[in-house]
C-alpha cells in the first residue's frame, strides 16, 4: 500500500512539469520560497533541547536585552576568516557581558550553531554553490531574519556584493550598519551589474552608521543627508 501510494522523483517531476506549463509563475515563486524556508529551517537547526525565551511585553527585570550581529564572515570561515569578522567577534564577546548576543554568519563547509566565548553563532544559508551564491543568499535570508527574530538591537555590516539588505525597511527595532567600506563600486566594475545603485538606494534606507575613515563618511553622507554617525 505504501509503494502504491508513494511517488516516485520521476512522477514528482512529471507534475512539476506540468503545473509549470500551465503557471509558470506562480510554479517558480513557490518552488523559490519553497528553497528559501528549506535553508532557514536547516540554518536555524540546533542540537540543543533548550527552547529559546520568548520576550513578551511583560518583561521581567532580569531578561537581558539582545543584540544581533550580522556579518556574512566570520573568523572560522576558510574562505575569507579577515580582520572585520575578528573585529566583530572582539566587540560581541565584551557585550556580552551585559546583553545576549548573537553573531548571524554565512554557512561554510563544516559550519555549525555554537557558542564562542558567551555569544552565539548563527550560520545562515548554504555552502553548497560556493562563497559568492552563499553571499547573495545570505542577503536574502537576513530580511526574513529581521522579520522573525527577537531582538532589541540589530548591528549590520557591510557584505558584498550589495553591501546593504535594507534591514532597517523590515523591523521597527533599531539597525546600525557598520561599515569597513562600500564595496559596490568595485563589484560592478568587475562583474558589470548595477550594484552602485542597489547601494545607494539601500543607505538611504538607514538613519545610524558607524564608519572607520572619514572618506567612507562622505560617500555616504552623499546619498543620504539624514544620517547619523555614531
Amino acid at each position: 500500500v505504501h509503494s502504491a501510494y508513494t511517488a516516485t522523483n520521476k512522477d514528482r517531476l512529471k507534475a512539476v512539469m506540468l503545473v509549470l506549463q500551465a503557471h509558470p509563475l506562480d510554479t517558480l515563486l513557490y518552488l523559490l520560497f519553497k528553497l528559501i524556508i528549506k535553508i532557514v529551517n536547516k540554518s536555524s537547526h540546533t542540537d540543543s533541547a533548550n527552547w529559546d525565551i520568548l520576550v513578551s511585553t511583560k518583561k521581567p527585570h532580569n531578561l537581558r536585552k539582545r543584540i544581533i550581529f550580522s556579518n556574512y564572515d566570520d573568523p572560522s570561515n576558510p574562505h575569507y576568516g579577515g580582520g572585520g569578522a575578528v573585529a566583530m567577534h572582539e566587540t560581541a564577546k565584551r557585550l556580552a557581558k551585559t546583553y545576549d548576543v548573537t553573531v548571524i554568519t554565512g554557512a561554510y563547509p563544516g559550519a555549525k550553531n555554537e557558542v564562542i566565548d558567551c555569544v552565539a553563532y548563527s550560520r545562515i544559508g548554504t555552502s553548497s554553490f560556493g562563497p559568492y551564491i552563499g553571499q547573495v543568499i545570505f542577503q536574502l535570508l537576513l530580511p526574513i531574519l529581521a522579520i522573525t527574530r527577537q531582538y532589541n538591537l540589530w548591528i549590520e555590516n557591510f557584505t558584498p556584493p550589495f553591501s546593504t539588505a535594507c534591514l532597517q525597511l523590515f523591523t521597527r527595532q533599531p539597525v546600525i550598519r557598520l561599515v569597513h567600506m562600500l564595496t559596490a563600486e568595485d563589484m560592478q566594475r568587475k562583474y558589470k551589474l548595477p550594484f552602485t545603485l542597489i547601494e545607494r538606494l539601500g543607505l538611504k534606507t538607514y538613519h545610524h552608521f558607524i564608519v572607520l575613515s572619514a572618506t567612507t563618511k562622505q560617500s555616504i553622507h552623499r546619498y543620504n543627508h539624514h544620517a547619523q554617525f555614531l
